[in-house]
């Protein structure tokens, strides 16, 4: 009975050193991915307003090209 035990505890403590450095990678690797997120959104979001910006000053364009009488830019 002792044996079982003892194996038992032998087991369960060569998994444990052996999971323990694969926990410590994997929280290192998540650190990065969130790091390397936040960066993506802080770029993104000032990027999407750019495009926006962007996209508004063509509609302003094409709203002048439809009223010039010399363009005929009908979209049917």
């Amino acid at each position: 009975m002792q044996t079982d035990v003892d194996v038992i505890k032998y087991t369960h403590n060569y998994q444990t050193a052996e999971r323990r450095p694969l926990l410590h990678e994997i929280g290192r690797i998540a650190e990065q991915a969130l790091v390397r997120a936040r960066k993506v959104k802080e770029e993104g979001e000032p990027a999407i307003a750019r495009e926006l910006h962007r996209l508004s000053e063509f509609q302003v364009q094409l709203a002048t090209l439809r009223q010039s009488p010399d363009l005929d830019i009908s979209l049917a």
